[in-house]
């Protein structure tokens, strides 16, 4: 699901950068994403399945409990 496909297909990148930083899962100071791991892990899998040159970027987690809990489940 989602339209992650169909944007990567609309304007075709050469490349991806992805920002993976833990503010913007649930517990995060920008909560109001409320991302899971899970769900980011699957935003990560569909930019990788593109198989375009990919950097992917860690940050984020002004709590480091919530920095903690997604780069341990990384």
């Amino acid at each position: 699901g989602g339209g992650g496909a169909a944007l990567l297909q609309q304007f075709r990148p050469a490349a991806v950068v992805m920002q993976c930083g833990a503010d913007s899962l649930a517990h995060g100071r920008l909560g109001g994403f409320n991302l899971t791991t899970r769900g980011v892990g699957q935003c990560v899998q569909l930019v990788l399945a593109s198989q375009l040159p990919c950097i992917l970027l860690g940050g984020g987690g002004a709590r480091s409990s919530t920095a903690c809990h997604a780069f341990s489940r990384s």
